[in-house]
């Protein structure tokens, strides 16, 4: 089974499964090396066509919704699909489902799901960059923003250097008129100092 059949597989064992009360939208879309991939949401800037709007019902009609409940059912179904997955053996050739790669990646999808389903917060924010123009343009944006840090920290210090060297020939210049001070008035009683 090659990767795009297991992808289009997983996907709709994910939309299938009991326990949803929800409508989902998948889309189809092509990438950059012509490889079709679905989901809920195509990435920005690429446009995907819908292939199936479904309606999730819970398997207990007359059961209230429970939203808790209906959490933890899809926890414990991604927990088992990734347990699913583990224990594949992964390699080249026909006689293998995945590639080690592949399997990861899989694998690494439904943890990013499985933080967003546990945090409230979207998929995308948990999944590493699948590709290396996004690693190079992260590390370039790190690399720009650790450049601007550094900068900022090295004028910062600039400034503090300039504030103590002012301080330094302020206290220099008290100094010297205490000095006057004791000089011309030797019997008066000291300044607070």
């Amino acid at each position: 089974m090659n990767k795009a059949a297991c992808a289009r597989m997983l996907l709709w064992w994910l939309c299938l499964s009991p326990g949803h009360s929800l409508a989902a939208t998948i889309y189809q879309w092509l990438d950059s090396s012509g490889e079709t991939h679905y989901g809920y949401r195509p990435p920005p800037g690429v446009v995907g066509t819908v292939v199936g709007e479904r309606a999730r019902q819970p398997t207990e009609p007359d059961k209230p919704v429970n939203c808790r409940a209906l959490q933890e059912e899809h926890l414990r179904l991604i927990d088992k699909e990734i347990a699913r997955l583990r224990s594949l053996p992964t390699g080249l050739g026909p006689q293998f489902e995945f590639t080690a790669e592949a399997k990861q990646r899989f694998i690494n999808d439904l943890l990013a799901h499985r933080a967003a389903l546990l945090t409230g917060r979207a998929p995308e924010e948990f999944s590493a960059p699948d590709n290396k123009r996004q690693l190079g343009d992260l590390q370039e944006k790190y690399k720009k923003d650790k450049a601007q840090l550094v900068e900022e920290l090295e004028a910062q210090a600039r400034q503090l250097e300039q504030e103590r060297r002012e301080v330094e020939r302020q206290r220099r210049e008290n100094e010297l008129i205490l000095q006057r001070y004791r000089a011309l008035y030797p019997g008066l009683p000291p300044l607070l100092y």
